[in-house]
């Protein structure tokens, strides 16, 4: 709610097609959100990534621009995703500034579609919170499933802007304590964005 991300997604056999492909196969420079060409999406995977472009104009994933900011965030706690198979709500939780590849950014990756253990996931997450620009109180367990947004973001070259949310468990009330979220004034984030600014990373 309160936004204008109302829109088709789609999939393709890679993540490159779609980005200046329209929900009809034509060429548009806008493109389609996208899932991630791995992911299973009549049975979602523990994580399940959309991709989408950012023209920083209100259009397409620019929107998530506003998850950056704690007001922005209250506008829009809860994702709502329809598939052709079921429908789901998910509670943000997680936003945060990556690179478009693991390599420069320590190994980490919010890409992984499905983790090989309950410890792997659960270090997967806290990961996520560490590196997160909001805190919030929304808990995520190992069998939990999420769902990734992303698109590209102007903090430094190949930078990504990273939504994350967590799926609504059953009989669990879709209504998220909006009051509760601060900002995190420590962020952790990619080298490329320390070295930009001409700072020492304090997790290196």
């Amino acid at each position: 709610d309160d936004t204008n991300l109302d829109v088709q997604v789609v999939q393709g056999d890679n993540n490159e097609y779609y980005l200046n492909k329209d929900f009809y196969k034509k060429d548009n420079k806008l493109g389609c959100p996208f899932f991630d060409y791995k992911n299973d999406i009549t049975e979602l995977d523990d994580n399940t990534i959309i991709y989408g472009n950012n023209f920083y104009n209100n259009l397409g994933f620019s929107v998530l621009e506003q998850y950056k900011t704690v007001e922005g965030y209250k506008r829009a706690p809860i994702i709502e995703l329809s598939t052709l198979y079921k429908s789901y709500c998910f509670k943000v939780f997680a936003v945060f500034i990556a690179t478009d590849s693991p390599i420069g950014d320590g190994g980490f990756s919010y890409t992984v579609t499905d983790f090989s253990s309950d410890n792997k996931f659960g270090e997967f997450i806290n990961e996520v919170k560490i590196r997160s620009l909001i805190n919030t109180d929304i808990s995520v367990q190992t069998d939990d499933k999420i769902l990734t947004l992303v698109t590209t973001s102007r903090e430094f070259d190949n930078a990504r802007l990273v939504v994350m949310g967590r799926m609504v468990r059953e009989n669990e009330s879709s209504n998220v304590n909006v009051d509760s979220v601060t900002l995190n004034t420590s962020p952790k984030y990619p080298q490329a964005w320390y070295d930009k600014k001409g700072e020492a990373n304090p997790f290196a």
